[in-house]
């Protein structure tokens, strides 16, 4: 594949992501919105604890719910969900019991409304990228869960996007897909993880801090300032 070709597949795949950026920033806002409502009734300890199954059954409803609204780009390649982002947050914040969960609700979802062909793979993949998130939190263990900064969200999608390629690179490498269609699937996940997917993990972080802060409140004297 020349370099022409190359920029070709990359400006395609910006097109693409491009003119599905409205149902995407709708996916954005909604996942922030769901964090948003489960910390307010929940609190911080939802997005801190894995010993509740809450978060792996909102979120993997979610991605259930997102598989229906976006059925008809289902049996193609292009797929404009969020269902990596969910995927990934159940498994960093809420554990492998929580994960399992968004799972196979996810699973249910490609089965129900997505093509049967390659759904094995597609399994797989949901699993892996899941899973990843448990393995990138144990990674990244010194780093408080309550206080990530920019620069910790920058690394943690950085990890996401490299764990959302081995099964690709896994299906181009057996020719079960062209060259082509790995590099445009490539170039989507990193365009999403790079916006999208920074946005989400952000602004989650920030409205973990504000909650944190709230709920503190509630242990400080109003008159001394003091616990």
């Amino acid at each position: 594949m020349n370099e022409a070709t190359f920029l070709q597949i990359i400006h395609k795949a910006f097109t693409i992501e491009l003119a599905h950026a409205q149902i995407l920033l709708l996916q954005t806002a909604g996942i922030i919105g769901i964090v948003a409502i489960l910390l307010i009734v929940r609190g911080h300890a939802v997005l801190s604890e894995g010993r509740s199954y809450v978060l792996g059954v909102v979120f993997g409803c979610a991605n259930f719910l997102l598989a229906f609204m976006v059925e008809q780009w289902m049996q193609g390649p292009t797929k404009p969900y969020l269902r990596n982002d969910l995927l990934f947050l159940s498994g960093f914040f809420g554990g492998w019991q929580n994960a399992s969960i968004t799972i196979l609700c996810s699973c249910l979802g490609r089965f129900f409304f997505g093509s049967s062909q390659d759904l094995m793979v597609s399994s797989v993949d949901t699993i892996v990228i899941g899973y990843s998130g448990i393995f990138i939190r144990s990674l990244l263990k010194k780093i408080n869960i309550q206080n990530i900064s920019f620069v910790n969200v920058i690394l943690i999608s950085t990890l996401k996007f490299l764990a959302s390629l081995p099964v690709t690179i896994f299906m181009y490498i057996s020719n079960n897909i062209p060259a082509s269609l790995f590099y445009s699937i490539s170039a989507r996940r990193f365009i999403a993880t790079f916006s999208f997917s920074i946005i989400i993990m952000h602004t989650i972080t920030i409205i973990l801090r504000k909650e944190i802060e709230r709920e503190n409140q509630f242990y400080l004297d109003s008159l001394s300032g003091l616990p």
